[in-house]
């Protein structure tokens, strides 16, 4: 198998068709139904798809965590400028959410397709995590 599936190769219609729902609930639930697609690792297409939903949301939890406390840091002490650290954290936020649609998307046309601009890089980082058998 291709270490990246959406570059050529033929996969099986039953997993893509089998995978949807899998695919777009990893996106829609923040990762978790991602997560029992990779542990179950019998469908190639519901596997693609839960390695990038899971990756989309560890990535937001690793930015929106950090932002969220120099926000309640800043803003105990100036609350004015608490407004404007707001702005980033809800860009963020609308971000995350919009990637996650497009996958969604991508999952219920019965795609293997990358999220725009992090998608490649986390195939990379979920290299390993294939189909198995």
């Amino acid at each position: 198998m291709s270490d990246s599936l959406w570059t050529g190769g033929s996969y099986p219609e039953e997993d893509v068709a089998e995978g949807k729902t899998f695919g777009m609930l990893g996106y829609l639930t923040g990762g978790l139904i991602g997560i029992v697609a990779l542990i179950q690792k019998d469908n190639a297409f519901a596997v693609y798809h839960g390695k990038q939903s899971l990756g989309l949301w560890v990535l937001m939890g690793g930015v929106m965590f950090p932002l969220g406390i120099v926000y309640g840091l800043v803003a105990s002490i100036l609350p004015f400028l608490g407004i404007l650290l707001f702005l980033p954290i809800l860009v963020v936020l609308l971000a995350g959410i919009a990637l996650a649609i497009v996958g969604a998307l991508a999952a219920k046309k019965g795609v293997y397709q990358p999220l725009p601009f992090i998608g490649t890089k986390i195939e990379e980082v979920f290299r390993g995590i294939q189909k198995e058998g």
